[in-house]
């Protein structure tokens, strides 16, 4: 969705300031429960503020995030095995780890509770809000102003500042990945489904180390 350059700004800032809170907090309430509460409470505040103020715009979220399910998911599903080399190849030049990344593992004796919200959190939540926010309004609207290859690059270079330092350029490079999954399907929801299998996968692999 295109929308203002006022929006668009006003919509940055409201995510570096949850951001910000929940760093607060989780550094406050510093166990795996405190972060993940403060994680589930930015991620749902955020879904709730994008709702609302797309859905004034006529942008229908739900309408949205279940366009072309078929090939989304088919989209989705088939670029990651490409993204996943690609990452894979780039984190033996720079390597990151769980804590360099800001994710909350639970203990060798956590609750299959705490493991399964923390699953939602990487897999669900954060996916689906971090998709609508980048692909489907920061990127159409950057591509509606400028040069769409440029487009790619500074809406991913965006992405990358919103994750930890040491994530930058992967996350960076996803983003790029997430852009064309998007593009080739003409659905948002074929990069959530490509963000969700890059979040499961990977934490699947850090909780089996």
């Amino acid at each position: 969705m295109v929308v203002s350059q006022g929006f668009l700004f006003g919509m940055l800032i409201v995510f570096v300031l949850v951001q910000l809170a929940t760093s607060i907090v989780a550094g406050l309430w510093n166990t795996v429960w405190g972060i993940l509460a403060a994680s589930v409470a930015a991620y749902v505040f955020l879904l709730w503020f994008l709702w609302k103020n797309l859905k004034n715009r006529g942008y229908d979220l739900k309408a949205e995030l279940t366009r072309n399910p078929r090939k989304a998911v088919i989209v989705g599903s088939l670029m990651y095995p490409l993204e996943l080399v690609v990452i894979t190849l780039l984190s033996l030049l720079i390597p990151v780890n769980a804590v360099d990344a800001g994710i909350p593992l639970p203990g060798g004796n956590a609750s299959p509770f705490a493991v399964a919200v923390l699953m939602l959190v990487l897999s669900g939540l954060g996916p689906v809000v971090e998709e609508v926010a980048f692909r489907g309004v920061l990127y159409p609207t950057l591509k509606s102003r400028i040069r769409p290859e440029l487009a790619v690059v500074l809406a991913s270079v965006i992405f990358g500042f919103f994750h930890p330092f040491s994530t930058f350029v992967h996350m960076t490079v996803l983003s790029i990945f997430l852009i064309y999954a998007y593009e080739i399907s003409g659905s948002i929801l074929a990069s959530v489904v490509l963000h969700a299998l890059n979040n499961a996968v990977s934490l699947i692999v850090l909780l089996l180390m």
